[in-house]
């Protein structure tokens, strides 16, 4: 008897999203309209849950940094986004560090704090080490803080160290921003530090320790919800590549594990 192969059931970010369907133009109306929605879809995001926490914030806090000052500040021609996967990268690229706007994701602050580089600015949804993020901020890094539906415990628990109150952080949303807090556009942390690099006027983005066709990493296999977790993990995965490569349609992007620009990695998409 010949075995029936098992319906394959993965869900996948493409079929929502697929790359025919790609909008032509970058604005914050097109992220609202056509990513955000189908982000929500894909992962069963409660979208006025990120709407209340954009209020919240917006009656709460007072960023202590301006994004559009920080764009006036910093006038780098080209940004180094960090993620995790290869962070060694960075290290053979310490002498030309100088000229880059270092954008790190939250996973990689503790790897840099112990060989000494200071990003000009993370970006976190508050979901890592504390400690990490306030070492970087005391030392100059500005903190881009993503708010959504599911961290409020979190922002409340960080300002409630008195550790921050002299630190420069802004506010970023995935939802309509507000008065106090900017969309940028993008959704996981490395996404997000790629869209801002562009929303700083930055000409050519460099991306280490994007490898986003690996699996994701097992260290929550404790969770009793693993599977669940596993399977969402994947498809935020799929929705960076796809973020970074409809970017790379309206912006120079160079991969530096690959040393490939981020367009031809796309093309398997297309």
């Amino acid at each position: 008897m010949v075995e029936k192969k098992k319906k394959d059931n993965t869900i996948s970010f493409y079929n929502l999203a697929p790359p025919e369907t790609w909008p032509k133009t970058l604005s914050l109306k097109v992220w609202l309209t056509y990513w955000y929605p189908k982000i929500c879809n894909a992962l069963g995001i409660n979208a006025k849950k990120d709407e209340e926490i954009v209020k919240w914030v917006e009656d709460n806090y007072e960023p202590t940094s301006n994004i559009n000052e920080v764009k006036k500040k910093i006038r780098k021609k080209s940004a180094l986004v960090m993620a995790p996967s290869n962070p060694v990268l960075t290290l053979e690229m310490k002498d030309i560090l100088n000229d880059l706007l270092i954008i790190a994701t939250e996973p990689v602050i503790g790897f840099l704090n112990s060989n000494g580089i200071i990003p000009q600015i993370i970006e976190t949804d508050l979901d890592s080490n504390f400690n990490d993020l306030i070492h970087s901020a005391k030392q100059g890094s500005i903190l881009a803080i993503h708010v959504h539906g599911d961290n409020k415990e979190r922002i409340k628990a960080f300002f409630e160290i008195p550790e921050t109150k002299n630190i420069k952080y802004f506010f970023t949303t995935q939802t309509r921003p507000s008065v106090k807090v900017v969309n940028t556009l993008g959704f996981t942390d490395g996404d997000r530090g790629v869209f801002l690099a562009q929303f700083l006027g930055c000409e050519q983005i460099l991306l280490s320790g994007f490898e986003l066709d690996t699996k994701p990493v097992t260290k929550q296999i404790h969770l009793s919800n693993y599977n669940e977790w596993l399977i969402k993990k994947k498809i935020k995965l799929e929705i960076a590549k796809a973020l970074i490569c409809w970017l790379s349609n309206f912006q120079p992007i160079i991969d530096l594990n690959n040393n490939t620009k981020w367009a031809s990695v796309c093309n398997i998409l297309q």
